[in-house]
């Protein structure tokens, strides 16, 4: 019986573990993205072979970004986990906060870029900016409140809060794409 429960134990840390992990991708791949749009945005004279491999490298970013979006999303669907106690809540709710830094600082930058993205020879950037950022926030409140369900006491709040700021900075970055 101990066996089993132990077991159980280990794959509840790998699953929340692999959970985290997929969160920090998803900022990584929307870091990426946004770096790389700003990088090809400046005007500089290219030659076709050098815009072609800029369009291939953000395709590729824009691909990862919406796979790690998609992974996240079923791992969200998949949070079943028995309640989160004192030191995993607040192992998580430690991550997260870390996590919610490099999000809001993303969101930040394509709000400030904006105008970038409109100036780029390249139509329709910002409606694909919006779009993305839609179903970026959808997700990833889907997972803030399946882990807040999950979480007890002030683990919850914290995580409540994060939440909170999280959708402020998704509102104010969607209003900014939104026509």
């Amino acid at each position: 019986m101990e066996y089993k429960m132990d077991a159980q134990m280990r794959g509840t840390a790998f699953t929340q573990s692999t959970r985290i992990r997929t969160m920090v991708q998803i900022v990584r791949y929307l870091t990426l993205f946004s770096l790389a749009t700003v990088g090809l945005s400046m005007v500089v004279k290219r030659d076709v072979i050098a815009v072609g491999a800029d369009i291939t490298a953000m395709a590729k970013l824009t691909t990862d970004l919406d796979n790690s979006i998609k992974a996240c999303n079923s791992l969200a669907q998949a949070l079943a986990t028995p309640p989160l106690s004192g030191p995993d809540c607040t192992t998580i709710s430690d991550s997260l906060l870390t996590l919610k830094v490099g999000i809001l600082a993303s969101l930040t930058n394509i709000v400030v870029k904006k105008l970038v993205f409109e100036a780029l020879p390249v139509g329709g950037v910002p409606a694909l900016i919006l779009i993305n950022l839609q179903n970026l926030r959808v997700v990833t409140v889907a997972y803030a409140r399946a882990l807040i369900a999950i979480s007890s006491g002030s683990c919850a709040a914290t995580q409540q809060q994060i939440l909170i700021e999280l959708e402020a900075g998704f509102a104010t970055a969607i209003k900014a794409y939104s026509p």
